[in-house]
């Protein structure tokens, strides 16, 4: 045998001039040895980032059509896992092929010729980088690495078929739009005596079934609108407003003198009991019965309640709360009677046997007999969220325009006279600077901090200060950029007066039915007279002020919903837009599941980086998966058996191929296979 030379694997002393360009020379070696490698990491990235960028213009939009036509987009994710998982494992495998040269090279060397099985096995799948990584444990970090990474690339392509999957969803249609009926003007084109029962019928509506939206135009059933949808209409507040009742009592005895008492009670028999229930307002209500005792069967205890038909129940008035605005304040007033002394329930019977004998029930409107609520009716202008789905329209209230806060209406001229001009109000938050200077120029005052303007329109030229002519392109500017909400002077000197009327009724009990039993005497309502809307907000006397409160917002939607649809009939406004939407199959992109294969391109990157580093760094050869070296470099036993050694040829070979071409020179017989199998068996 040859004396050794000093190779490339050799600690032969370097001098220090040698050293820097050697370290040079030893990384560039390592890189360019490592270049297909790094490519295929370049393209394994690659593949990650495609499917993100696939997917990313079709996040929750419905499935494009040449994925129908040409492929389907689970081929396609298919296509770059598999991409993904190749390039990956091609890496992986390469880096544990040079990891085992490391092992084999490290200063605990020798090490057992099994390990270079295992090693080899470990590049071949999950198995091997298992039984790798359960024998190696971590002495080596990037052995354990490397074998994490093969076994667990196993999972990328389910958690990558993961990431995608098929909803039902709603997708805009580019070529439909969707309307809801809006209007900023309400005009009186029709005879007065047409469009007040009309009127008179949307109230009726409101209070009795104010059911569901049944307008709107969506060919598919399923719209959208972005913007708030503002309309004129009509708004109600009310406030409970018992508190501010005031009763009188009187007593009128058989002899025709009449006593004030501080209770019905206190009134005597025989004598006829008057009780007057009054609001701030002047709305008033008086009951009056007779009592006088009678003998009964069952107990001496009894009287015999004597009392006139129709007897008052409830009564409903108006007054003007802003004449000018037109605002209208609407008494409601369920005042003192007999059956509120009696604790008598209008249906019959005592109501201390429905529960209002407990200190929590008995200051209810039903417990207590009587009641009052104010509520303000007036002209506003409401903002509304809107959606159409599944041809059910759905709107909710948003805010409405400040109280009274109109230009115009009713103005008192003279004493005995007064002038009705057109109901306006301005959304400044609309109005372009053109439009200001307008208004600036007629002498308004524009706030910030305040939307709403009271606007003047005049019926002809507008020469007094703050006054536009109706007919003028400035007002109509106004009108068709939905700035602008009016009700004409036709309407605002004929139909709020006619509208009030409506508020003012009495409710009475027709019939009345006396009943004796052991327990007292009890009186009940056999029979109703006077105003249905009166008498459905009474409700048997089971009224509260919840009841009264929706009521009237159901009477507000109602009258809104009138102006909406018969407002405008010149057209002179249009309806609110927007966005027609169908049903559709579409693409919803779960990122989470990208997670998996987005940490074993990392792992493997770092992976490849930490073996060239160490490899660069410990002037070792990259031989990776080649068996040559042991060949050509081992230094056992069974060096050169039936064949030639050539230890010390092979010290100068640098190159995986110049080993080849040495190998190819080599001769080698495994003649005593089966002696060597014998042995070891």
């Amino acid at each position: 045998m040859r004396e050794k030379q000093p190779g490339r694997g050799s600690n032969s002393q370097q001098t220090d001039d040698s050293a820097p360009k050697a370290a040079s020379k030893q990384w560039k070696y390592c890189l360019f040895a490592f270049k297909w490698e790094f490519v295929a990491c370049l393209v394994a990235l690659i593949s990650l980032a495609a499917t993100a960028l696939t997917l990313q213009p079709y996040i929750n939009q419905p499935f494009p059509k040449w994925f129908s036509r040409k492929a389907s987009l689970n081929t396609l994710i298919s296509l770059y896992s598999l991409t993904f998982k190749s390039t990956i494992l091609v890496v992986v495998a390469s880096c544990l092929a040079q990891l085992q040269w490391v092992w084999f090279s490290s200063p605990e060397s020798p090490h057992p010729l099994y390990d270079l099985t295992r090693y080899q096995d470990a590049t071949r799948g999950p198995a091997g980088a298992f039984s790798l990584l359960w024998a190696n444990k971590l002495h080596q970090p990037l052995v354990a690495v490397g074998a994490l990474v093969t076994i667990v690339s196993m999972a990328v392509d389910p958690f990558m078929q993961q990431l995608i999957r098929a909803v039902d969803c709603s997708t805009e249609v580019q070529d439909a739009i969707a309307s809801l009926p809006r209007t900023s003007l309400f005009e009186l084109t029709d005879l007065e005596d047409v469009v007040i029962p009309n009127l008179q019928m949307a109230i009726y509506q409101g209070t009795f079934a104010p059911g569901s939206i049944d307008y709107g135009n969506c060919p598919t059933g399923n719209c959208s609108f972005d913007k708030p949808l503002l309309t004129l209409g009509y708004c109600s507040s009310c406030e409970d407003t018992t508190a501010d009742l005031s009763f009188e009592y009187s007593c009128l005895h058989d002899d025709n003198k009449e006593t004030t008492p501080s209770s019905p009670k206190d009134c005597p028999l025989h004598s006829i009991i008057n009780v007057t229930s009054s609001l701030p307002s002047g709305l008033n209500m008086t009951a009056t019965w007779n009592k006088t005792q009678i003998n009964h069967p069952e107990s001496t205890d009894r009287y015999d309640y004597i009392y006139e038909t129709p007897y008052p129940l409830s009564i409903l008035g108006y007054t003007w709360a802003n004449e000018q605005a037109q605002s209208m304040q609407i008494d409601l007033l369920v005042g003192k009677s007999m059956f509120s002394e009696h604790s008598w329930d209008v249906t019959g019977g005592n109501k201390t046997a429905s529960g209002c004998s407990s200190t929590a029930n008995n200051a209810t409107w039903y417990c207590r007999g009587y009641g009052a609520a104010t509520c303000n009716l007036q002209p506003c202008v409401r903002a509304y969220s809107a959606n159409i789905s599944a041809g059910v329209v759905s709107e909710v209230l948003l805010y409405t325009s400040q109280p009274h806060l109109w230009g115009g209406g009713k103005e008192k001229v003279s004493d005995t006279h007064s002038v009705t001009r057109s109901l306006a109000l301005l959304d400044t938050s609309c109005t372009n600077s053109s439009q200001n200077a307008s208004l600036v120029q007629q002498g308004y005052e524009l706030d910030s901090d305040s939307r709403w303007l009271a606007f003047n329109i005049s019926s002809g030229i507008g020469t007094d200060k703050g006054e536009f002519d109706e007919s003028s392109p400035f007002v109509r500017s106004l009108l068709k950029d939905e700035c602008l909400y009016t009700f004409s002077s036709s309407y605002s000197s004929n139909i709020p007066d006619k509208l009030a009327e409506l508020f003012s009724a009495t409710l009475e009990a027709g019939a009345l039915t006396m009943t004796l039993a052991g327990t007292g005497t009890t009186v009940s309502v056999s029979g109703y007279t006077g105003n249905p809307m009166l008498q459905h907000i009474y409700d048997q006397g089971r009224l509260d002020f919840d009841r009264i409160d929706s009521t009237f917002q159901n009477i507000s939607e109602a009258l809104t919903r009138y102006a909406r649809l018969n407002g405008d009939d010149r057209n002179q406004t249009g309806p609110a837009h927007g966005a027609v939407h169908r049903y559709a199959t579409c693409l919803e992109v779960r990122w989470s599941w990208i997670a998996l294969p987005g940490v074993v391109g990392f792992l493997t990157v770092v992976l490849l980086v930490s073996v060239v580093v160490t490899t660069a760094e410990g002037g070792l050869p990259v031989w990776k998966s080649s068996i040559l070296p042991f060949f050509f470099c081992y230094q056992g036993d069974a060096a050169g058996q039936n064949g030639e050694d050539v230890t010390d040829e092979s010290e100068d070979v640098d190159e995986v191929d110049a080993m080849s071409e040495k190998a190819r020179e080599q001769l080698v017989s495994f003649s005593g296979t089966k002696r060597m199998a014998d042995q070891v068996y």
